[in-house]
């Protein structure tokens, strides 16, 4: 009987042990084949053994100005250089049409003056930069800014990046380095610690933090780049605080 009862027990372990990985495995899927790690003097030409090709986006007219460029990498496949080209120059497109029906609403109500005030034209700004985190036969991570006006009080700036491992021809999500509720919770704790320390964490700023880190949302951890041991999250304007403190970046290790 005890014999009996002794192998229900251990019959009961072993589903639940299985269980357990399981669930383990769905929400915890590491990344593999990271490049080895190098020293901080060799470090960034390590990482970076393949430069994109820049593709420019400049344009100058009376109205407005667009500068800059984005990146297109020899060793990853056409869809992939495609998406960063479409969302580059989508972007640029955007602006343009912002543009004009600012400077349309303007003319209509400010007319001449308007015009006066505005002679020289090239009020209206847009510029690309790129920052390539890694770009080699494993991994392309790289982290696309832009800033624009477009009218109204102020201007705005952008983040994009994008995270792809080349052989696999796959795009990295955030949930393979580490469980989401990890992300979150370590974002949100670090967010706090910043701007707690800067003296200026209040309720509204906690509430922004506990929005924009919220788990149950993905769109909030859209933006990352990694290196071998480091995960870097983006945040910009607006998503974990008011526009003054502009975009925020959060680094964890892997």
């Amino acid at each position: 009987m005890k014999k009996t009862i002794s192998s229900i027990i251990i019959v009961i372990l072993a589903i639940a042990g299985g269980v357990w990985l399981t669930i383990w495995a769905k929400h915890y899927k590491p990344v593999t084949n990271l490049i080895p790690v190098a020293t901080d003097s060799e470090e960034s030409k390590y990482l970076v053994t393949k430069e994109p090709q820049m593709v420019s986006v400049a344009e100058d007219s009376y109205l407005l100005g667009v500068g800059g460029s984005y990146p297109q990498f020899s060793q990853a496949d056409a869809a992939f250089n495609k998406k960063i080209a479409d969302t580059i120059t989508g972007g640029v497109t955007d602006f343009k049409t912002s543009v004009n029906a600012d400077y349309q609403a303007r003319l209509a109500t400010g007319g001449e003056v308007f015009q006066k005030e505005f002679a020289e034209g090239g009020m209206y700004t847009y510029e690309v930069s790129t920052d390539v985190v890694q770009s080699n036969d494993q991994y392309i991570s790289v982290v696309i800014r832009s800033a624009g006006y477009s009218g109204g009080a102020h201007g705005y700036h952008n983040i994009i990046t994008f995270t792809y491992a080349v052989e696999r021809h796959e795009y990295a999500d955030i949930s393979d380095f580490h469980p989401m509720y990890f992300i979150a919770g370590s974002a949100q704790e670090k967010l706090k610690e910043k701007f707690r320390s800067e003296g200026v964490l209040d309720s509204n700023i906690e509430a922004m933090i506990s929005d924009g880190t919220d788990e149950k949302n993905p769109e909030n951890f859209k933006n990352f780049t990694f290196v071998p041991g480091s995960l870097t999250l983006y945040f910009p304007e607006y998503q974990v605080a008011p526009y003054v403190y502009g975009e925020q970046q959060v680094t964890l290790d892997i």
